[in-house]
């Protein structure tokens, strides 16, 4: 559905997203909004809303990533660093409590051109996920274009667990080791009763 919606590109020439060469860059999205302590690390824009939709401009630099090497387009790992906070902040803007957390369930990406640097990029993201402070703990799921020059360059689908507060995440965190730790003791008694069989042959 989102690749064949048409780009609103009247309402954005309204907005202060940057869209061609020059333009200028909106501020940096709050901090808290992607789950960052740093601006230095936060790598998108204050949106654009219109319905359910939201648009933000990509930032290129972050201090989290580094790579060995210049490249003349986004590289994939900043691209999906950037997708990823847009997912974060469309479920905060869509009701999330700021101390709601996410638990990432599955994260799909196509790629279809190179992004390049230096020239804007805008992401457009939608998600039918709604919540305030009393709702249940349940899945969101986020639909992210990546746009440049009005074109679609990657797309992504990304689905979550969202716990609306911290509480709820610990609890859910502590269902999630106990789990884990019986599948440990479960996987190290098997590799010793092989390795004691093999001894004993």
């Amino acid at each position: 559905m989102m690749r064949k919606l048409p780009l609103d590109l009247k309402s954005l020439t309204k907005s202060a997203l940057a869209l061609k060469e020059g333009g200028k860059m909106p501020p940096l999205i709050n901090k808290e909004l992607v789950h960052k302590s740093s601006d230095s690390n936060v790598l998108i824009s204050e949106p654009f809303t219109t319905g359910w939709l939201h648009y933000f401009n990509m930032f290129q630099e972050t201090t989290e990533l580094t790579f060995d090497h210049p490249s003349e387009h986004i590289q994939g790992l900043l691209l999906s660093e950037a997708l990823r906070q847009a997912g974060i902040a469309c479920t905060h803007l869509q009701g999330l409590p700021i101390e709601g957390k996410l638990v990432l369930l599955n994260y799909s990406t196509n790629y279809f051109s190179f992004i390049e640097r230096n020239e804007p990029v805008v992401l457009r993201a939608y998600s039918c996920f709604n919540a305030n402070e009393g709702s249940q703990d349940k899945n969101a799921t986020f639909f992210i274009q990546v746009l440049q020059w009005g074109r679609i360059c990657a797309d992504s689908k990304v689905t979550t667990f969202a716990c609306m507060n911290t509480e709820r995440q610990q609890q859910l965190n502590n269902r999630l080791e106990k789990i884990a730790s019986r599948n440990k003791v479960h996987f190290e008694s098997k590799v010793n009763r092989l390795l004691e069989s093999e001894l004993a042959n």
